[in-house]
């Protein structure tokens, strides 16, 4: 998890926030997958998620 946390800082630097919704429906325990796990590592995993989808 330490690798996923260091990447998610190096990358986050260059993210620019812009608002807007994006729903998913939950796949198998995702949710709950992401809420157990630190919140850092559950963001990165969420973005790169996102970004394959989108």
């Amino acid at each position: 998890m330490e690798h996923l946390y260091k990447q998610y800082l190096s990358e986050s630097r260059n993210v620019r926030v812009e608002k807007g919704i994006v729903l998913i429906a939950d796949m198998s325990g995702y949710t709950k997958f992401v809420t157990s796990i630190c919140i850092e590592a559950g963001r990165y995993i969420t973005r790169e998620l996102l970004s394959v989808i989108l």
